[in-house]
Formats: C-alpha cells, structure tokens, sequence
C-alpha cells in the first residue's frame, strides 16, 4: 500500500496433484535510499530460500538392498533375486532404467531380465525390481 508500490500482476499456480494453490505476485516499487549492504543481503536471503524450495520439490529415492548374492551359478539354471526402489522425498518421482551406452535398444543384457523398467511413484511409495 501507499505511493511507493505498486502491484503488477497476480496469479496462482494451478497445481493437478495438490489442493494448494500457491499464489505469485509481482510488484513494482520505490527505494528512496540504497543501502548496497542491505540489498545484497536481502538477495542472499532470496536465493537461499529459492534454492531451500527447489531442493525440497526434487525427487529423491533409495534403493533398499542393492547388491544381488545369486549365490552358486550354474548353465541354463535360473536365478532370481529382487530389490526395491523406494521414494523418499516429497514428491511423486517418475524413474526408469536407461541403456548403459548410448545407442543401445535394451536396458540390459538378454540374458538378465528386468521388470518393470519405469514407473512412477508417489512420497512413500515403492516398488519391487525382479
């Protein structure tokens, strides 16, 4: 409010996997007198807070037991073990398994099957690789 400020624009964001609707504004204003200290700590304090915010809305997952003891091999007799890829973070994370080398069709050998190879997963969910 006053002389010195003035709003430019306002909008919300229209979020499909939540019942938040964060709202944005713009804002143009007025400053009598720089304070080049103040300005530049103000902007570390913004930056901070974007960044605290971007790292907060990354996916993160954990792979729970990721080492595979096939125990003794032998030709021609299968072999199955598994592991769970499971969502830590705060948000849905969308994952799959991608060739080795570039150019490649299959995201593993013929020999070893792998399923699934993509999905999605909400906070707190998780799924099993075989």
């Amino acid at each position: 409010r006053g002389r010195d400020i003035r709003q430019l624009s306002y909008g919300r964001a229209e979020l499909v996997q939540s019942d938040h609707k964060p709202v944005m504004a713009c804002f143009q204003l007025v400053a009598r007198e720089l304070q080049p200290e103040r300005l530049q700590a103000c902007l570390q304090n913004a930056r901070r807070q974007l960044d605290a915010r971007e790292m907060a809305s990354q996916p993160r997952c954990t792979i729970e037991n990721p080492q595979a003891d096939l125990g003794e091999l032998r030709y021609a007799e299968p072999k199955f073990t598994s592991f769970r890829l499971v969502n830590t973070g705060d948000v849905a994370a969308v994952w799959r398994f991608i060739p080795a080398m570039p150019g490649q069709p299959a995201v593993a050998p013929a020999w070893l099957g792998l399923e699934p190879v993509e999905g999605r997963l909400l906070p707190g969910e998780e799924v099993e690789i075989r």
